[in-house]
């Protein structure tokens, strides 16, 4: 008869194992040292904070000890790159974490807690950025592609002896808005062939034909610049001075309309 081996010796004896392995790697009661070149010093930053950890240069490595070693401080150990851990055995004679044999001796001498060796500096703030100084809106002279004109600044009286005898089929692309000084805007196309001053519009800005603003920002800076809003029209003029016409201020272009706007003139 075969004798009867128990299947939870083989369990003990691994699990024993698995300690004595253990063991050789971490032990809480025993001291350590850990080396690294000088060069991967910031490589140390986040052991900084790790309570009693000591620091000591020696020519080109950088030495650490400590009196404990547990789990987490391994574990943070171990991070840092081309660090090498050993344990004390006696005096100053230590061996590698996974040695059993003494195989180097850590320095003599004064040691430094890490987080008085690691000082941190704030990085100097950079200069505050300046505000740009306002730009004045000019007109100067476009070099873009003639656009056509739809927009003609003339005399209130022109423009009544125009839309008064012209077709109505002329009048109904247009729309006239009078100012009270006996000036009228008259926006659309084609315009009526009357001495005036013509633009061209853009999103809502009217500029005399063959000019640009400057500096040329986008056509949405300058309608909020301007404050204009839909259906609006903001005439700029090459004398500086600009007129905002609202939307509710356009009137179509019919006899009737005409005729009425004139009556009202003083």
């Amino acid at each position: 008869m075969r004798p009867r081996i128990s299947r939870n010796v083989p369990r003990r004896v691994a699990r024993r194992e698995s300690r004595t392995m253990k063991n050789n790697v971490v032990s809480e009661n025993n001291p350590w040292t850990a080396r690294l070149p000088c060069a991967a010093a910031a490589a140390l930053a986040p052991l900084r904070l790790q309570p009693s950890i000591e620091v000591r240069q020696e020519d080109a490595w950088l030495w650490l000890r400590g009196a404990t070693l547990d789990e987490p401080l391994l574990s943070a150990l171990r991070t840092v790159p081309g660090l090498e851990l050993f344990f004390v055995v006696a005096g100053y004679s230590v061996r590698r974490a996974d040695e059993h044999v003494p195989s180097a001796h850590f320095p003599d001498g004064d040691w430094t807690p890490l987080h008085h060796w690691l000082d941190p500096s704030i990085p100097a703030p950079a200069f505050g950025g300046k505000h740009p100084h306002p730009v004045a809106l000019r007109l100067v002279a476009s070099n873009g592609p003639v656009v056509p004109a739809t927009v003609l600044e003339a005399d209130l009286w022109a423009w009544h002896a125009y839309a008064t005898g012209a077709p109505q089929a002329r009048l109904e692309p247009l729309h006239f808005a009078a100012s009270t000084v006996g000036r009228v805007v008259v926006h659309g196309r084609p315009l009526p062939p009357i001495r005036g001053r013509r633009f061209a519009e853009l999103g809502g800005i009217a500029v005399p034909l063959g000019t640009a603003w400057s500096p040329p920002v986008d056509v949405e800076v300058m309608v909020a610049l301007l404050g204009l809003e839909q259906g609006d029209l903001a005439l700029l003029r090459a004398d500086g001075t600009a007129d905002h016409i609202r939307a509710d201020h356009w009137m179509a272009a019919t006899r009737a309309a005409v005729r009425a706007t004139v009556a009202e003139e003083p």
